[in-house]
């Protein structure tokens, strides 16, 4: 660090043989990123709470001031109480920012149908790049896509805001890159914006005008009145399947403690394979979103993952 750097950045202390440098706060290091409509760095935070020794984490994007965590007395009150200290500093500043709900299968703190319970909050992460997350889920509990449809359904049978999908990678490790690493790189956001700022990018966030990625890059998503399509940017090799993936309308109510999502929810409705796929609403859908999945193991990710994007949901 002191090499690449230097003494004048690097500030460092000893203290019982260990070595502790003192971290840069966001306005010493931005300037030194930022590049006018290239390269924009938004101030965040990690609110980390807990509940009964379950992590309970919410990220904050744009924030104006810190938030210390809040606390409650459930894992849904812990939740809507840090959720609705990052809305109501919104309100007071006139900034525009958002909350999102962090690796919910992360020690299995958090289930879909507590998640499908916080109101005002519109995004978790579908996909973090942790190898500690549980992503997939296990033989008992469901993966974070499954819940995703779980959340859907729950919200919008209650006539709710839909929830969209983010793709992180919860970066902790910066030298040493391996699966068991948290590396940077792994998830992200590919945002359909005019502006490279937080204001036009969190407008765009919000209104569903962007898809999460672990690796795959589409070249257009279309939404009209009819149908959502879907077009892939092709890599040499690499064959893709897209599904288009929904509830339909039916009077059940949503079983969110199951270990699966059930035969009506979250169905694949069309299975396309190729770079182009498109989906004609029938018009009984509860929502519509899309997922594709290639045929390339990720690059640095965990055994056998293949790279993916997802497309946000859709209400015909």
């Amino acid at each position: 660090y002191l090499e690449r750097f230097g003494p004048d950045w690097v500030e460092y202390r000893t203290e019982n043989a260990n070595t502790l440098v003192r971290l840069k706060s966001f306005e010493e290091y931005r300037s030194l990123l930022e590049q006018p409509g290239a390269f924009v760095v938004i101030q965040a935070e990690e609110i980390t709470d807990s509940f009964e020794r379950k992590p309970v984490h919410v990220i904050a994007t744009n924030l104006a001031e810190r938030i210390d965590p809040r606390g409650g007395s459930s894992v849904v009150e812990v939740m809507q109480r840090n959720v609705d200290a990052v809305l109501d500093q919104r309100r007071r500043t006139g900034r525009p920012m958002i909350p999102h709900i962090a690796h919910p299968n992360y020690q299995w703190a958090l289930t879909a149908e507590e998640i499908a319970a916080v109101t005002g909050e519109r995004f978790f992460e579908v996909y973090n790049g942790h190898p500690a997350v549980h992503n997939a889920g296990d033989s008992a509990r469901i993966g974070t896509d499954a819940m995703w449809d779980l959340i859907l359904t729950e919200r919008l049978r209650r006539g709710r805001d839909a929830i969209y999908g983010l793709a992180v990678d919860d970066a902790h490790h910066y030298h040493t890159s391996a699966p068991d690493r948290a590396n940077a790189g792994r998830g992200w956001i590919q945002v359909r914006t005019r502006s490279l700022t937080p204001d036009s990018l969190i407008a765009a966030m919000e209104r569903g005008d962007f898809y999460a990625s672990s690796g795959v890059e589409l070249r257009d998503v279309q939404v009209t009145r009819t149908a959502l399509a879907v077009e892939i940017e092709p890599e040499d090799g690499v064959e893709y399947t897209i599904d288009f993936i929904g509830t339909r309308f039916t009077g059940a109510d949503v079983g969110t403690e199951a270990s699966n999502a059930g035969p009506d929810i979250g169905v694949v409705m069309e299975r396309v394979r190729g770079t182009v796929g498109s989906y004609a609403f029938r018009g009984n859908e509860l929502y519509v979103r899309a997922k594709v999945t290639s045929s390339r193991i990720k690059s640095n990710g965990l055994q056998g993952e293949l790279e993916a994007a997802w497309v946000q949901p859709v209400l015909p």
